[in-house]
């Protein structure tokens, strides 16, 4: 397991374009609002895209393993993975309705403080050694 399938390489390249989506989309001054909005559902749309791929990816290709009762993914590519799909899961919302809300489409503020985000093992796919994920997170579920 020391390379990624291409479903790996596509959540690659589509985290990629989100970045580029929501640098883009907070610095253009907003022009047409019904425009703005459809580009920040896009942007939503493609993060629940790629969290779908990613966790079929983690699920089929990664591994995680005990030790000294620590949980670690076996592979760095695994562990790259799953660190990016707990941010956007935890934070991807929170930064599209701030852009919601900068771009005067929502007028509720989100909170001033964004979500945690949780160690990248709680997305651990089920092994031999008992091992489960995801796991909870302030008191919820990923």
């Amino acid at each position: 397991m020391t390379t990624l399938s291409s479903q790996g390489n596509f959540f690659l390249f589509a985290w990629t374009v989100i970045i580029i989506a929501i640098a883009i989309g907070c610095g253009v001054a907003l022009r047409e609002p019904s425009v703005y909005e459809a580009e920040v559902d896009f942007i939503d749309a493609v993060g629940d895209e790629v969290v779908r791929s990613g966790r079929e990816v983690i699920t089929a290709e990664c591994e995680c393993r005990s030790v000294e009762g620590d949980l670690y993914f076996s592979t760095r590519q695994c562990a790259d993975l799953a660190e990016a799909l707990v941010v956007t899961m935890t934070r991807l919302g929170y930064h599209t309705d701030f852009m919601r809300f900068l771009g005067g489409i929502n007028d509720e503020r989100p909170t001033e403080k964004p979500p945690i985000i949780p160690e990248a093992t709680t997305l651990c796919p089920q092994s031999d050694g008992g091992i489960r994920g995801p796991g909870e997170v302030d008191g919820g579920t990923l």
